[in-house]
């Protein structure tokens, strides 16, 4: 009996567990870059964003010409406590399939980068803290594993203020 008991606290740990890392995806929706292996689908996007939704939903970006549907359903997949893969199913194949997922910080700004690889794209989205202190507390929170990228990583934002400076 007293296995019992331990097995399912440590699968309702497990579980727990899991459902605060998806917490992470619902807060990121900003859309840095999508780069597929043979076509330009980013200059055709009607919006800049992705909705993930606590349930398992998902808002995809259309695109225009090529890929209309908006819904989707997603998952993570988590090995050793670390976010190890995306998966994404939808009508919409563009977006479907498992993606490996990848934490990015920088020391420039307050932002917080996922890059995710499958075999034919590549998407990066963010999101944006008020201050490095806030962005910070959000990864301990999370027990979030970061790779540190250059300063200059992703000069498309640059353009963007970023009010780091003033609130630090």
């Amino acid at each position: 009996m007293k296995l019992n008991v331990t097995f399912f606290c440590v699968l309702l740990f497990l579980l727990q567990s899991c459902n605060s890392k998806k917490e992470i995806f619902c807060d990121l929706d900003n859309i840095g870059s999508i780069k597929h292996k043979k076509y330009d689908y980013e200059s055709n996007l009607k919006t800049n964003y992705f909705i993930f939704y606590k349930d398992g939903e998902l808002y995809l970006p259309p695109i225009a010409n090529h890929f209309e549907e908006t819904e989707g359903n997603w998952d993570i997949v988590v090995k050793n406590g670390k976010i190890n893969s995306l998966i994404i199913k939808s009508k919409n194949n563009l977006f479907n399939g498992s993606y490996k997922v990848r934490f990015l910080t920088n020391k420039v700004n307050s932002r917080l980068f996922v890059e995710l690889k499958s075999d034919s794209l590549e998407i990066i989205l963010y999101n944006y803290f008020k201050t490095l202190k806030e962005r910070d507390n959000y990864i301990d929170k999370f027990n979030i594993i970061t790779d540190n990228v250059s300063d200059d990583y992703f000069p498309q934002l640059s353009h963007f203020p970023d009010n780091r400076k003033t609130l630090d």
